[in-house]
């Protein structure tokens, strides 16, 4: 077997029809198949992978039971596949036509390999900035909804590192395998249409979420050379939350980023106090 993909899912009964029919319809030589690691779903989700199986491309289902969390799934879901490259995407999101034969030849080039994110409803993908992600002033990193690896880079690192929950295992799997040595390449023909979360409770939850772990990160990598964050513009931001009053409905751009600010630094604070370090 050439290539797996690999797909966590969790309740994914609303969208990884979408999701499995665009992969079925994209056309790559090689043989592949589709793994779908089911992390306690509850609703249909299995039900959908199991009908869209029987197809030229084999299309699995995995249980993944034993912890909550996109780093689990992800861990079997791998290990139960059958390819020497695996390229990894999520339940919610749609790969844009010439996703597996992109991710295929990168791999060829590079042992690890992020692809193009493009929010899902963008009309012009020109319009959208290229590139792996940057943050935290480190090495780069893609996302787990749109990355890709060969065999021998997971059986190294011992796969994803489940204590990051819930994100950032993508960041540090990835960080790790730069430390260790393998070259990290771009796949700009590798496009995901990347769902956002629903709603702003819901972004502002996964804001939150995010940030918890942020800490976490600065607590296995500072020695490597990741930096502290800047406790001035924490400082900054905090003063800037106190100072305001609650702003209004009528102003939702306003309101939004007062919320967004609080998520952030109130789950950097979180995160810091969990893991003993100072990373706000």
């Amino acid at each position: 077997m050439r290539l797996s993909v690999v797909i966590p899912a969790f309740n994914a009964a609303a969208t990884i029809r979408r999701q499995l029919e665009s992969l079925l319809a994209q056309e790559y030589d090689g043989e592949w198949e589709i793994v779908v690691a089911d992390n306690r779903s509850t609703d249909a989700t299995a039900s959908i992978v199991e009908a869209c199986a029987g197809g030229d491309v084999p299309v699995r289902r995995i249980a993944a039971p034993e912890h909550q969390g996109s780093a689990h799934a992800r861990n079997v879901g791998v290990a139960a596949a059958r390819g020497t490259l695996i390229a990894v995407t999520d339940a919610d999101d749609v790969v844009a036509p010439g996703w597996v034969r992109a991710m295929a030849l990168a791999l060829e080039r590079y042992p690890c390999v992020g692809g193009r994110i493009v929010p899902a409803g963008t009309s012009d993908i020109r319009q959208v900035a290229e590139g792996l992600h940057s943050a935290f002033h480190f090495l780069p990193f893609p996302i787990g909804a749109n990355c890709a690896f060969r065999r021998e880079v997971f059986e190294r690192l011992g796969g994803f590192d489940v204590s990051f929950h819930p994100a950032c295992d993508d960041v540090e799997f990835f960080w790790r395998a730069q430390l260790e040595g393998f070259e990290l390449g771009y796949a700009p023909n590798a496009v995901v249409h990347y769902t956002l979360r629903s709603g702003d409770d819901g972004e502002i939850r996964q804001m939150h979420g995010y940030a918890t772990q942020h800490p976490r990160l600065f607590a296995k990598f500072g020695a490597h050379g990741m930096p502290r964050s800047s406790l001035r513009l924490a400082a900054r931001d905090w003063a800037w939350i106190v100072a305001q009053t609650i702003p209004s409905r009528r102003d939702p751009a306003r309101l939004h980023l007062w919320r967004s600010r609080i998520a952030m630094r109130w789950g950097r604070a979180r995160g810091s106090l969990q893991n003993r370090v100072l990373y706000l």
